[in-house]
């Protein structure tokens, strides 16, 4: 069991309660929030101007028009590589939120219930979290140029 009984503010059993009542918000406020945004009618334009954004910006060197490009507004191409980015980033996130909340579930009734056991699926997903959120991080960095900030 553990080696302490409680903090100074309340039982160890009443803190993960409270930490797994409030990651379940999170994770359902979240997993929500993402499907609001696919069934957005107007997101398929915030999407078409990202990606003439996009492409602007890829060419440089171009004449614009009153319309922001030389020929007007591309055509949304949902095989283009970064717009399937989105489409599986969407997808990911959805699914790490199911994950989420089941695991922060389990995180509830285990303190319910006295069980650490139930504990574990929990801290698994807790450690896979912070590691890949490291790895990211790590990622964004290296490809930024910013490869010294990972080696310090």
């Amino acid at each position: 069991m553990a080696a302490f009984d409680s903090c100074w503010c309340c039982s160890l059993r009443a803190g993960t309660i409270f930490i797994g009542v409030l990651s379940l918000v999170l994770s359902l406020g979240s997993g929500a929030l993402c499907c609001l945004l696919v069934s957005v009618d107007k997101l398929t334009e915030v999407i078409q101007a990202a990606y003439n954004t996009y492409h602007d910006l890829q060419n440089p060197i171009k004449v614009y028009g009153t319309n922001g490009t030389e020929t007007g507004p591309g055509e949304l191409n949902l095989e283009d590589p970064v717009l399937m980015y989105i489409e599986w980033g969407v997808i990911a996130t959805l699914l790490f939120m199911f994950v989420c909340t089941v695991v922060d579930v389990l995180l509830i009734v285990a303190a319910i219930r006295e069980a650490p056991w139930m504990m574990v699926p929990w801290m698994v997903v807790q450690w896979v979290t912070i590691f890949l959120t490291i790895v990211i991080f790590g990622i964004v960095l290296w490809v930024s140029g910013c490869s010294w900030v990972v080696w310090v």
